[in-house]
């Protein structure tokens, strides 16, 4: 009795379609981890490269324009008293 109530969890509940191996090269392709890139990038052709640092450098005036566009539809603050 205690036998059968071994390995009974969700995880044999596999469908035999999940169990098939893979068959074709495009699916055992498609299986296989992406390597890790280790280095910097090589730029093909007509690539466009910008820094890191240069990206960061118009999120922060992107976010400051909005905050400005955002303090000017406000109306202004009245301290009550």
């Amino acid at each position: 009795m205690a036998d059968e109530k071994l390995n009974t969890g969700p995880a044999e509940n596999i469908s035999p379609e999940a169990a098939e191996p893979i068959t074709t090269p495009e699916q055992a392709a498609a299986s296989e981890p992406q390597q890790e890139q280790t280095g910097p990038a090589i730029p093909e052709s007509g690539d466009v490269v910008v820094s890191f640092d240069k990206i960061n450098e118009l999120m922060a005036e992107k976010r400051q324009n909005a905050r400005a566009e955002v303090e000017k539809a406000e109306p202004p603050e009245t301290p009550e008293a």
